[in-house]
């Protein structure tokens, strides 16, 4: 797989952190950001199903109002 970056400051924000020793090439520093953004999108997608289940479940018959 190929990635290009076409934001100049991203490109930029890679070549730092190799220079800077923190990664060994720019693969590792898209490794690594996307792990960090993976575990976000899961939580995002779980939220995303349970908010479309929940407006299935009012549909008419389906649903309690509660009273004080």
């Amino acid at each position: 797989m190929n990635i290009t970056i076409t934001e100049k400051e991203l490109e930029a924000f890679v070549t730092e952190k190799v220079q800077s020793g923190a990664y060994e090439n720019p693969d590792d520093v898209v490794a690594a950001l996307l792990h960090l953004v993976k575990p976000h999108e899961e939580k995002f997608e779980a939220l995303r199903k349970e908010i479309l289940r929940g407006a299935e479940d009012f549909q008419p018959g389906r649903y309690r109002l509660q009273h004080e």
